[in-house]
């Protein structure tokens, strides 16, 4: 956790790589980064330079059993239980974090850990080559001419007096509409 303080200090504070929205996402992360490598090695607070391949296997088991949403749809549990039914079945594959979302983990581990052995915190850096390649998924079907009328027919676009809360969302549609 002292780590990863330092990280994110580099990154919020000292290179400002990160801006607020990012760093309260990217803290969210991290927290659960913490989370995992207490429970993959039974320790509160791992020390950094304890971790080994075996960790590296592990945290990349655990990370593809994240359910999507997880605070969100488990507020009170505890991380170790929501683990522990998405890997007996009790929380289906379906609703696992997508291929994006495991590599969005997998590239924050990467980039702390490239920290800690820039920063001497290590010798070796065994978190490398954590993410997946992207899942051939399928296309996404253009909109039907009903599904573009019922869009096209709500306030937002008849109403002449109406005001949108932000402009992009009248002027981004038409764009895309017009662009294909």
């Amino acid at each position: 956790s002292a780590l990863i303080e330092q990280y994110l200090n580099e990154k919020i504070v000292v290179k400002k790589n990160w801006g607020p929205k990012t760093a309260k996402s990217k803290k969210q992360s991290l927290g659960r980064i913490i989370e995992m490598f207490a429970m993959v090695t039974g320790k509160k607070d791992p020390k950094i330079g304890t971790l080994t391949r075996e960790h590296v296997r592990q945290v990349n088991e655990t990370i593809a059993l994240f359910p999507a949403n997880l605070k969100k749809k488990y507020p009170r549990r505890t991380f170790k239980s929501i683990i522990k039914d998405s890997r007996n079945g009790v929380i289906p594959e379906t609703e696992r974090i997508s291929t994006t979302t495991f590599n969005e983990y997998a590239f924050l581990i990467m980039g702390l850990f490239r920290y800690a052995k820039d920063q001497d915190f290590i010798v070796e850096n065994y978190f490398t080559n954590l993410n997946r390649p992207k899942e051939k998924g399928r296309k996404r079907q253009p909109f039907t001419n009903e599904e573009l009328t019922k869009f096209f027919n709500t306030d937002l676009f008849v109403k002449k007096d109406f005001k949108p809360k932000f402009a992009w969302r009248y002027w981004i549609p038409l764009i895309m509409m017009y662009t294909g």
